[in-house]
């Protein structure tokens, strides 16, 4: 099956979460010296959406794996892989940054804390 983090939104989440959470998240997303793009792949022409409406990221060449899609809408369930390769930590982190901004987001995760480490230190140092 593979390493892989779970979230859901109970209800679409709002124009004021949603920004107040991407305030958080571009940061989070600036700090990466590895590289995000928004598709799997090695074209560094597709930096990571952050939009109105959804995020997009994943890894660069081998250290890409799924793509995260997150949008504003609701969703019951869904899933990104991420091997724990490298762009895990900005996965993490977002989802810590949706969770703690968005009523109604919530998400689980195949790790543990230990896992979660390197996320939670970059959600913590731009929250």
């Amino acid at each position: 099956m593979g390493y892989t983090h779970y979230w859901k939104n109970d209800t679409p989440i709002s124009a004021d979460d949603w920004e107040n959470s991407i305030q958080t998240i571009q940061a989070i997303i600036g700090s990466a010296e590895d590289g995000l793009l928004s598709e799997y792949g090695d074209d560094i022409d597709n930096p990571p959406l952050l939009g109105n409406s959804c995020i997009v990221f994943n890894g660069v060449g081998d250290d890409a794996h799924e793509t995260l899609t997150i949008t504003r809408e609701f969703t019951d369930f869904d899933f990104c892989k991420t091997a724990c390769k490298p762009y895990d930590r900005y996965v993490v982190a977002v989802l810590m940054a949706l969770a703690h901004n968005c009523t109604g987001f919530s998400w689980s995760s195949d790790g543990d804390n230990e896992d979660h480490k390197e996320g939670e230190e970059l959600f913590n140092k731009y929250k």
